[in-house]
Order: C-alpha cells, then structure tokens, then sequence
C-alpha cells in the first residue's frame, strides 16, 4: 500500500522536459520537470505536484548505479497541523546517461533557475541548551541536520560549551562559508554578529548570511524572516538554509561607555526589558515566559527612570504606514549574496553622531515612561509585534516610548499587539529616528539588547547597512505586515428571500454521531481521516478580469464609466470566487456537474455552497498579471442529520491564496462551508419548503444596490468559474432533481455583490475581513436588492 500523502487533485502543469523513471522495491516512481513543479507518480497514490522549492536535490550515483531523488511533501496531521515531511526516491532507471542529463536539468531549474546557489557550504552552530532545553527531532544533534545535507555540500557543525563561545567562533571565522547557522534563539545570533564586528575583515564577514533556526524561547529574527506563521517551524527554517536569498538589513551600533558593539534586532527599558531578561529563569517554558513577565510588570507598574533623546526622521503614523505599504516589495529585488557594490571599507564606517554631542534636530522626552522599544523588524515575539511599520534597510531606527499612565491604559493598548494593531494606540508615540540616545535617571533599572542583559548605564544608537540573510521560501524579509484599520465587518445584506449573516466558527475538528455510522464506507471513512488537499495557480490575466468586471453590474459601464482592469493594479476584493478552479475532464465531473476535488464520497454526491469568511492582507494586496497560488485543505468535517435519515457532511474548505514574488506571506486567506447531502439513484428531492423569514436584519440601511441576476449573468459567472454545477444551469434539474422553483444565483457570487455594493459606494473602503452565511435561497431572474 503506497503511503497517503497530501496531494494536489488537479492536472499537472504542462512539462517543460523529459521524465524519468525509477524503480524501488515498493514502487515504480514517474517524475515529470514541469514550469512549476515536480510531477511525483508512484502508480498506486494520487499524483504529487511538488513545488520547485521543495525539490531538494537529485544526483545518479554511478557507482551505486541508483538514481537519488529528495524532496518534501506537507503532511497534515489533525492534532498538529500541517508539516513539512522528508521523500527520498532511490532506485534504478534504464538509460545512465539519460539519468545524468534528467538530474543536471532538474537541479538547474530548481536552483539556478531562481538564483539560488547549489551546495553551500555551511559553519553551523548549535546551542545544545538553550530555550526549552530539549533538542528537536530535525536538529537532534549538531552532526545530523535532517534534510539539509541533501542541498548543501559541506556542513562545518559545533556544539556551543559557554557564553561567548559563538562570539570567538565568527571573530575567527573562515570567510568561503556561504551562510552560518545558529540553531537557537536570538541570542546567538546577537554573539554572531558582534564577532563579524571584531573580525580580522568585518566586511567580508558581514557579508556571509546568518541563518536562523528556531529553537530558542525567544526567536524574533526567525520570526521576521518567516513570518509569524512559520517563525516557530524548524523545518521551514532548515528549507530556507537550503533555498533563501540574501538581502541586506539595517544592523545598530550600539555605543555604551566608548565601546561599541552591535545590536540587530531591539533595544529595550523598563517594563519590556523586565519581561525579558526579567524571566530568564523561566525559559523552559518557552515563549509564554514573556507572557508571564507581562502580567508580573503590570502587577509591579513601575516607572522606566530615564530620559531619551531621539533624531527624528518621522513622526507622522499615518505617513510612516504608508511608506511601508508602498515599500513592501523592494526588498524583494535584491537578491544580493555580498556586500553593497562600490563597498570598499574594509572596517565598520565611523559612528556619525557622537556620543553626548548636541545639534539641531533632536527631541528630549522627560516625562514618566513605562518602558522604551526600540529596533528593526516587526516582530520581537510571537505574540508582539512591536514595529509593524519597520523596513529592513532603511537607514532609520523604530523607536517605541509609553508614558506611565494607568494598566487600563496599557491593557486596552496591548489588544490586538501580534497584529501591529498597537502601533495605533493614542498612548503609544512611534517615531522613525536617525539615532537615539538614553540616559538613566536612577541607578537601578533593566536594558536589554537582543534579549541579552547590559548594564543600566547611559548608551547611545545610530544603525548601519550591511547584509544579512533573507526571509522564507521565495519571501524575502517580511517588512509590512501592518493592518490597514479601515473595516468593512459585519456589514448585512438583504436580497429577496436571502440574507447573508456574521458567522463564526469556533473548531476545527472531524466529528460525527453515533447513529451516522451507518452512513460510513471504508471510502468515506479513509476520506474523513486524510482528506486531500489542492493546489492551483493562476495569473490573474487581463483578459480574465475583463471577462468578469463586464459581468458584475458594479463595474459594466451601466452605473459609471466602465474602467479596465490595468496589470499591476490590486485585485478586486473577492476575485478568487472567479479564479483558481480544477481543470477536470468531464467524466470526472460529479452528477450534479460539481468538481471531484475535496468532495466527499458517496453517498454525499451533492453539494450546496453555505456561506464563508475571508480575511484580507491590505497591505499585500493580490496584484493583476502576478502568478498567484491556491492553496486549499479541509479544516473541519462534521456530519449531522443521520438520527433522522438524512445524514449531511457539514464541511470547511481553508485556502490561503499567495503571489509566487510573495510565497509565504497570504494576500487571502478564506474559509468556504459546504453541505453535502445523501444522493440516491433515480431521487426526486420533491418541491423545497417556502423561504424562512430571516431575523437581525436592521431596518435601515447605509446604502443599497438593486439588479437582476439574468439568465446570463448566471451562464457567465459559471463560464469564469468553470463551473458546471446544473443548479445554476439547468431549469428542469433545479426542478426536478432539487426541488427549486427555478434556477439559483451562485453563492460566490452573492457574496461578491456584497464586497462590491460596498466598494461602489465606498471606493476608498479598505475590507480587513468578511463573513457570511447563506439562508435561504436566491432564484434566477428576480430583483435582488443589496443593503
């Protein structure tokens, strides 16, 4: 039996090459190099499309005489989520020679072809206890790293014994190492880089990327390189070994007593220095310590006794938000493994503001503080993040103040802090700064730089450029993940005998009653344990867009001007209820017209679309022309009805939808409900009850939108959608296969309306998320009215 692993249902990409054939004694493999992916066949699972940045390596081995495949997989596992899992293909093929050309042009597309270099060669550094103080299964020990050996061609590793053991590894480092990887928190990267400083060239060594992997109780770099999603996982960190690109990012000089030293990540005063190095007892408990010494320093309220003093290069929130937005690609150009071109100091450039030097431009605070934050990167913790508007290089430094006030005001304040949402908060003053410089009012109080302890005397901040390692998989440093704070949730609309309605849902999880076991095949059952998952891609063309702004009545030309779709323009809100369908052959098709791709088995054979959520990235948006992907899994399946004969599988459908220049950081993110109920062989549904009256619905409303969705309204968004689902498209199987009066408007398609009622009448309206549910239905060739 091959094993089951996640998969994509939909039809491979078209081959750009030849495939090749390997035989092992469990299977006999087809792989197939497409534009995209690697196409997996084993002849017993469902075909694999393996995204290039996944393909790790492929060699035949002469000697051995065996072809050698390696790549990674995403399992789902239900209590842990999804994974990233290790494949290894070794078997024989016919034809040597074709065995060598087959491997030279599959490692030169996935490597070469994205500018990648092939074997790296990599001086890895261990922290053996460091953080929770437990080694993790993909880094068990400092000579086994998992898959990494499998992209790289040398691996150097060394278990830490001390405090400052790191420091003298880098001071000394050989410069032909194409990356370091410190495999623990922040902290070894803080030794890292201040041994770069004190190298024998510090340009050279600097211009070598520090690669993080997680396993520290504070990861906050890890986190800004991989986002807040994958900022924890091990596994995506060793990928981004193996296939990240450099970029340059803003370090710190940090002056203190006239010796200077370098910060990379945050400067930090009073009650978020306390939480800090205020917990270090704390550190098996990973980052909840943090948490812990927040709730201790609210407890405790005391005042930050210092006086700061900062350079100010913006003051303006507004201003500083949207400069990031309008930044959040340029990093992602270069991909610039050394030192700036036309760099040719072979030391640290001179600090530019001295220390207790006065001029023009600098801003005293002397009020009480509660603490001072200062520093590049969004995140500085899973839950926080405390610069939401940083940029990696800059040249400026974020810096934080919050005026001792009251808890209340700091509680209120902190909601909504893993989002950025903070950054908004009256009490919280942000300024972008050139340089600062603090200086202590007492004897006694806490700093902390990059997680380490310093002593509380008088210092001084200016940042420099000089390269460091970029983010995730083909995402380069995550630098705006901002929220825009204009929203448009909970808005109701009411079409006749419709009304879509806030839903929320609170599990995810597979359940089922116990009279529903009747219902159960073994295809149902294996489906419920492992159901699949789909990817698809699509470029958002012109030509597409086209098609469905001429579709909806917001954008035809009939109510204002008609304005063309332009590449390059963010997408419409809701455009992937048009795109990002399954290509299948028709005799694939279920019998109600409806794709055969996360549908459950029979008996469940027809489906209804129930409602959704969707959350939206403003500040990334979807953009026209950008290849986009989809990603889709089921998150819940739940059945209902079967003590009363007739069983139905409530399920949700999660899908994240990402730009290939943006892979890892989701522009969308949408959940889709469906019901699926019970078909039997020659069923008549019989006439469907009268539509229920909706309650809630507000008796007045902000705006509204009245059309009638036609005959071809509903012919040309099934076109867009590639959707032949025969309730849409066929009267007498409405009629008389599910009981309709008529024909019934697609539910994506109502709550496309919805966005776009809201857009016509708000175009400036920014939507962060949107929910609705579907209660009754709506009938082809009536007035609809949106509210």
């Amino acid at each position: 039996m091959a094993p089951n692993y996640t998969h994509s249902s939909c039809p491979a990409p078209p081959p750009v090459s030849m495939n090749i054939h390997v035989d092992t004694p469990q299977f006999k493999y087809s792989f197939t190099l497409s534009d995209t992916s690697l196409i997996v066949n084993d002849g017993e699972s469902p075909q694999l499309a393996v995204p290039h940045h996944w393909v790790l390596a492929s060699r035949y081995d002469e000697e051995e005489q065996l072809m050698h495949v390696s790549y990674l997989i995403e399992k789902i596992d239900r209590r842990k989520g999804t994974s990233l899992m290790l494949v290894n293909v070794k078997g024989s093929v016919e034809d040597r020679t074709r065995a060598f050309e087959w491997s030279e042009e599959l490692m030169g597309t996935v490597y070469d072809g994205y500018g990648i270099q092939r074997s790296r060669r990599l001086r890895v550094l261990v922290n053996p206890h460091g953080g929770v103080k437990k080694r993790l299964p993909c880094f068990p020990t400092s000579s086994n790293l998992y898959f990494v050996p499998r992209g790289v061609s040398s691996i150097s590793p060394v278990d830490t014994t001390h405090h400052g053991h790191a420091h003298d590894i880098a001071k000394d480092l050989a410069t032909n190492y194409d990356a370091v990887v410190a495999v623990s928190g922040d902290g070894l990267v803080h030794e890292v880089l201040n041994g770069f400083a004190e190298h024998a060239d510090p340009i050279k060594a600097f211009s070598i990327p520090v690669a993080p992997i997680p396993t520290g109780s504070g990861n906050g770099l890890s986190l800004n390189l991989l986002g807040e999603k994958d900022g924890f996982d091990v596994t995506k960190a060793a990928l981004n070994v193996v296939k990240g690109q450099p970029m340059k990012v803003d370090l710190f000089s940090f002056t203190q007593d006239d010796e200077r030293s370098i910060s990379f990540m945050s400067q930090s005063l009073g009650l978020m220095a306390d939480l800090d190095v205020g917990t270090e007892h704390l550190r098996w408990m990973g980052d909840t310590r943090f948490i812990v010494g927040m709730l201790r320093g609210l407890i405790q309220f005391k005042a930050c006794p210092v006086q700061i003093s900062y350079k100010a290069a913006e003051k303006d929130k507004r201003k500083m938000a949207e400069s990031a937005s309008a930044h959040r690609n340029a990093v992602a150009k270069d991909t610039s493994a050394s030192a700036a071109e036309g760099d040719t100091a072979e030391t640290l450039p001179p600090l530019r503001f001295q220390p207790g030097s006065s001029g023009e431009g600098w801003t005293t605070i002397d009020e009480p503080l509660l603490y001072v934050y200062a520093g590049k990167g969004p995140f500085v913790g899973r839950d926080y993040m405390a610069f939401p508007v940083s940029l990696p290089d800059d040249g400026l430094i974020d810096v934080v103040t919050v005026p001792l006030s009251s808890r209340k005001d700091v509680v209120v304040g902190m909601v909504g802090a893993s989002k950025g949402d903070s950054y908004w908060s009256p009490k919280l003053h942000y300024v972008k700064a050139h340089a600062y410089r603090v200086k202590p009012l007492k004897k006694k109080g806490s700093l902390a730089v990059d997680g380490e302890l310093y002593p509380f005397k008088e210092f001084q901040v200016e940042s420099i450029s000089v390269p460091l390692l970029r983010g995730t998989i083909r995402l380069y440093f995550n630098p705006t993940t901002i929220r825009v704070m204009i929203d448009c949730v909970g808005i109701n609309v009411r079409i006749k005998h419709v009304a879509l309605l806030v839903l929320c849902r609170t599990s995810l999880m597979v359940t089922h009653t116990p009279s529903s076991h009747k219902y159960h095949s073994d295809a149902l059952d294996k489906w419920m344990k492992n159901p699949p998952t789909v990817t698809l891609s699509e470029s958002l063309h012109y030509d597409k867009l086209s098609d469905l702004y001429i579709t909806l009545p917001t954008r035809d030309g009939t109510r204002r001007p008609y304005v063309e779709p332009k590449v390059g323009d963010p997408a419409i809100y809701g455009v992937q209820f048009a795109s990002f369908h399954s290509r299948q052959a028709e005799h694939l098709l279920r019998k109600d017209g409806t794709d055969n791709d996360i549908s459950p088995p029979a008996p469940f054979l027809r489906r209804m679309w129930a409602g959704g959520k969707i959350t939206w990235d403003n500040s990334n948006p979807l953009l026209i022309g950008s290849k986009t992907y989809s990603q889709g899994s089921v998150a819940e399946v739940t059945m209902k009805g079967a003590d009363k004969g007739k069983p139905m599988l409530f399920l949700t459908q999660k899908i994240n939808y990402e730009m290939e220049a943006m892979r890892g950081k989701p522009s969308v993110v949408e959940e889709r409900a469906h019901v699926y109920f019970e078909v039997k062989e020659d069923e008549h549904e019989g006439t469907k009850p009268p539509p229920k009256p909706v309650k809630g619905i507000p008796s007045s409303v902000d705006f509204s939108l009245a059309y009638v969705p036609s005959v071809v309204t509903l012919f040309r968004f099934s076109a867009l959608m590639f959707n032949a689902h025969h309730i849409h498209l066929d009267k007498e199987y409405s009629q008389k296969k599910e009981g309709y009066q008529e024909r019934l408007v697609h539910g994506p398609l109502t709550a496309l309306m919805l966005l776009e009622t809201a857009v016509f009448n708000k175009p400036d309206i920014r939507i962060k998320s949107f929910e609705y549910r579907a209660t009754n239905p709506m009938i082809v060739d009536r007035k609809a009215t949106v509210n």
